[in-house]
C-alpha cells in the first residue's frame, strides 16, 4: 500500500477518503472517531516523516505565538498568585 501511495495524486485521494470519513465515524460513535484519527495521524507521519515538522514562521506567525504564549503565562502567574494569597472565594476547591 505504501507504494501506491508515493503517488502525490493518490496520497491526497487517500486523505480525502480519511477526512470524508470523518462524519460517518461521529454517527457511527466515539471508537470509530478515535480510530480514524488515529490511522490520519499514523498515516501522515509515515507518509510525510520529517516534512512535518519543518516550520516556517512568518512575522504573523510569531506574533500570534507570542500572544498565546503571553495568555498561558498571565494565566498561570494570577492562579498562582491566588494560591499563594488564598484570594479564591469560599466554597471554591483548589488542589492544594
Amino acid at each position: 500500500m505504501l507504494l501506491f501511495l508515493k503517488n502525490t495524486e493518490n496520497t491526497k485521494n487517500y486523505f480525502s477518503f480519511l477526512l470524508a470519513l470523518l462524519p460517518i465515524s461521529f454517527i457511527a460513535g466515539n471508537m470509530i472517531i478515535n480510530i480514524n484519527v488515529i490511522i490520519l495521524i499514523i498515516s501522515a507521519l509515515v507518509l510525510f516523516k520529517k516534512e512535518l515538522f519543518k516550520f516556517q514562521f512568518k512575522l504573523l506567525d510569531k506574533f500570534l505565538l507570542l500572544f498565546f504564549i503571553l495568555i498561558l503565562f498571565t494565566a498561570l502567574y494570577n492562579d498562582i498568585f491566588f494560591i499563594i494569597n488564598d484570594l479564591y472565594p469560599s466554597g471554591y476547591h483548589t488542589i492544594f
